[in-house]
């Protein structure tokens, strides 16, 4: 949070005088949420080219050294953070102007999947990451106010829309780019639980930690590793108990 008594930078009208810009960088986060996506087909990518989560984890630590020490010095320097926001400000939500940048969060929650679950747990985790609050936030946005809300800024169709994108994940990577020929799977086609099973239950843990508010934690470090632990540990229990 920015202690400063200097002025705060937003990112609104008055910084910026086009209707358009205003519609589709500031309301709509339209570059934000592709690059939120993206991170969902990068990892499928490196899936499939067989990477390894030791691979990629120094590679997210690298990244968040410098985001990190960037949010540390524009909180303190009005013209720094004057130029970081006219030149990232369109990849940046309203509230993170002037507070931690979200890609922190994003590097904290993918990293610690990496390190903590299985490769195919981590896989499906980020995806939930990546596509299930982007489903959420957008069809929140457009029809949101047709239904109630589940908490303030959380709409029951944007949960709906993000358990829906949650078990087309399950059905794209298990059902179609899931090797199982590896050690430590944590699902099998074999498995009790079939993969329309599996899907709703993934689907279910996206939609419930997309409007999760725990402890006002950012949720890209919520999703990730709260959706992870779930499904980690009902697998399990049916793998044990089964």
């Amino acid at each position: 949070m920015v202690h400063s008594k200097k002025k705060v930078w937003k990112l609104n009208s008055k910084n910026v005088q086009s209707q358009w810009y205003r519609k589709w960088i500031i309301e709509w986060e339209v570059p934000r949420k592709c690059v939120h996506s993206s991170i969902g087909v990068i990892t499928l990518e490196f899936y499939r080219q067989r990477f390894e989560a030791t691979m990629i984890t120094p590679y997210l630590v690298m990244l968040f050294i410098p985001a990190f020490g960037c949010d540390l010095i524009r909180f303190s320097v009005p013209k720094f953070n004057h130029m970081y926001i006219a030149i990232l400000g369109p990849l940046m939500r309203q509230n993170e102007i002037n507070t931690w940048n979200g890609v922190i969060f994003y590097l904290i929650g993918t990293w610690t999947v990496l390190i903590i679950f299985p490769k195919d747990i981590a896989v499906i985790s980020i995806l939930l990451l990546a596509w299930c609050d982007t489903a959420a936030s957008t069809m929140g946005r457009m029809y949101g106010h047709y239904g109630p809300l589940i908490r303030p800024g959380k709409s029951l169709i944007g949960t709906i829309a993000a358990c829906i994108v949650g078990m087309l994940s399950v059905y794209l990577f298990w059902g179609w780019i899931a090797r199982f020929d590896e050690p430590n799977l944590s699902w099998h086609p074999s498995s009790r639980l079939n993969i329309h099973g599996l899907a709703l239950l993934t689907g279910l843990i996206g939609g419930f930690t997309e409007q999760l508010d725990l402890w006002k934690l950012n949720d890209n470090c919520v999703i990730p590793v709260m959706s992870g632990s779930l499904l980690y540990i009902i697998l399990k229990s049916i793998s044990i108990y089964t």
